[in-house]
């Protein structure tokens, strides 16, 4: 059985490694530029034209060559249209056929600019690999393209860099300073996690009309003398940028941006990926790189073996069967699938019902079905569809909430020790009722542990609280205002009422940089109702908000301008105010 290899990451270098890394870094091939213009920008392409005495000619700025498109002897209908077509539309240039986008000459042409985005893997001398990330911008700052060479600018801004070797991935991330809109030229960041490099990571660049491409002339001489000679580098980027054509781009953003995942993931599990994608298991290897798939692709597949038999717990019989079909495109949840079919034998309802289910629902039916180890397939499927009938009428998106639900409760079910072999607990007649009351005990449950944790950090508190209440406590006839008595009044208030108090406010209630204080209602004095932030120094009001952070009414607004003015008053005009409060308090109480 492999093992993980212990990968050091950027944050693990030191600085003379780090130093080294960056100076081994070669400098961009010297045909960069004509493969940008040929490859990266191989759809920009314009026609800029311009008329003198009735002929109208162009010059393309892909081949370079200039063209008469009117007047023509016996004129096509192709030839027709092009003539009239205006700025900015888009033809074909009538000499080498591609597609170009028409300009009149000397119009708009300084706010013309491409962008693109390129990747670069490059070998290293110390035998890694360095995959490198670029902005680039094409610049037409040429007025008169008929009287100079029509060649753009092009500029290059490096975004990350990856260092890949036996046992480091290191990232670096190039220094922005986004008030200045530059990057700072050798200024690299290390970071701990190996990051998917999009092009719109940290909303740096905030077009969608841009180009992406990987420059390589040959990926075999690139990976001949490092650890990722049998990565089947070339197999995974063809595989992986068509699937991402298909799948959810805002998870998965192709094979340029995953990458250095599939690297990370390589040289963790060089083995079985290797086997893997010789297999045609290309899939299950995808699977484990997307975000939403992860978590269902460690559940089903053992990365710690050595071969696709092991990894995926199926025999070689039946894995050669998957392989051999059509598509030759085998899922992490087609694995999951055969899993349950070899514990239990599917009924035909069973085989139609999950035949039906979205990739995300197959996943929650999995972890369902891998907690109640003990129980049928065919039984739980019998369960779901009787309380898909009682979702339908309650939900738009009956089968996500099913499947969540189901899973959330028995998860909630197992933490609070109920009998998870009870038919009653496993099967309640009514799930969406069940769920929502192992919520609530739940949710009891963690704020009783919460609060006892907090009640020993309060207890330091204590004597700040006695003089804030002291200055700040105040109530009339229908409100009680006080300051909170530590972190446990805030959870609670939080928590009640769907705010951000205790989260983003405890620690600094605690250390004195603001004053929280809670509004109640006098009939009902232990529910929170209103949170106020109180500044001390300006002696005014930050904010005040109740359940999910709604607005003061007018009554709570008229309370809040009473107790301003009473804490203005004197020590001794206070007590006097308090005693009626207190008077006001048990008068409610023994109402």
């Amino acid at each position: 059985m492999a093992r993980t290899k212990k990968i050091r990451n950027a944050t693990d270098l030191t600085n003379e490694e780090i130093n080294k890394l960056l100076d081994l870094t070669p400098a961009l091939p010297d045909d960069i530029d004509q493969w940008v213009n040929k490859k990266l920008f191989y759809n920009k392409n314009y026609f800029f034209t311009k008329t003198n005495k009735g002929v109208k000619v162009g010059k393309c700025t892909a081949c370079g060559v200039t063209s008469q498109i009117y007047p023509t002897p016996n004129q096509q209908p192709d030839e027709i249209i092009r003539a009239q077509t205006k700025h900015n539309d888009k033809s074909i240039c009538p000499h080498c056929y591609k597609s170009v986008q028409f300009k009149d000459n000397g119009r708009g042409k300084k706010t013309l600019i491409d962008c693109g985005y390129i990747y670069l893997l490059q070998p290293l001398a110390n035998g890694m690999l360095v995959y490198r990330t670029i902005y680039v911008w094409r610049y037409w700052d040429n007025v008169n393209v008929f009287g100079y060479p029509n060649k753009p600018t092009l500029s290059y801004s490096e975004h990350f860099r990856f260092y890949f070797g036996a046992d480091t991935i290191a990232c670096f991330k190039r220094n922005y300073n986004y008030y200045y809109r530059y990057y700072s030229d050798n200024v690299w960041q290390g970071i701990k996690k190996t990051i998917v490099p999009w092009p719109h990571y940290g909303n740096t660049y905030n077009s969608t009309d841009f180009n992406c491409g990987l420059y390589n002339r040959n990926l075999n001489d690139v990976i001949c003398n490092n650890p990722y000679k049998y990565s089947c580098l070339e197999k995974f980027l063809v595989s992986a940028e068509i699937d991402s054509k298909y799948g959810c781009k805002d998870c998965f953003h192709g094979s340029l941006t995953a990458l250095p995942q599939y690297l990370e993931l390589y040289i963790k599990y060089p083995i079985l990926v290797e086997r893997f994608m010789k297999r045609n298991l290309v899939q299950l290897v995808v699977d484990k790189l997307r975000p939403h798939s992860k978590s269902i692709s460690n559940t089903i597949i053992n990365w710690r073996a050595d071969t696709p038999e092991q990894a995926t717990k199926l025999n070689k019989q039946l894995l050669n069967k998957l392989t051999e079909r059509s598509d030759k495109d085998i899922s992490t949840y087609t694995i999951a699938t055969e899993q349950l079919k070899k514990r239990n034998p599917f009924s035909d309802v069973t085989e139609e019902f999950l035949a039906s289910l979205e990739k995300s629902e197959i996943a929650n039916f999995c972890k369902i079905a891998n907690l109640l180890k003990n129980q049928s397939v065919n039984k739980i499927c019998k369960y779901l569809r009787k309380q898909k009938k009682i979702y339908t009428s309650n939900y738009i998106y009956a089968n996500n909430y099913l499947f969540n639900d189901y899973l959330d409760y028995i998860r909630q079910a197992k933490s609070l020790d109920m009998d998870i072999e009870s038919k009653n607990v496993i099967y309640p007649p009514n799930l969406d009722e069940a769920h929502r009351q192992a919520s609530a005990i739940f949710s009891a449950k963690k704020l009783k542990s919460e609060i006892a944790k907090l009640k020993k950090e309060d207890s330091e508190f204590a004597p700040i609280f006695k003089k804030l209440s002291e200055q700040y406590e105040y109530s009339n006839e229908q409100f009680i205002i006080r300051p909170a008595t530590g972190k446990k009044d805030l959870y609670i208030e939080g928590t009640t009422l769907g705010h951000c108090v205790y989260s983003n406010y405890s620690d600094r209630y605690i250390n004195g940089s603001t004053v929280i204080l809670l509004i109640r209602n006098i009939n009902n004095i232990d529910t929170p109702f209103y949170t106020l932030e109180f500044n001390p120094k300006r002696q005014a009001i930050v904010q005040c908000r109740g359940r999910n952070n709604c607005s003061p009414t007018q009554e709570v607004s008229n309370f809040t301008k009473e107790w301003l003015q009473f804490i203005q008053l004197s020590k001794k005009k206070k007590d006097t105010l308090r005693k009626q409060s207190i008077k006001n308090i048990e008068i409610a109480k023994s109402a």
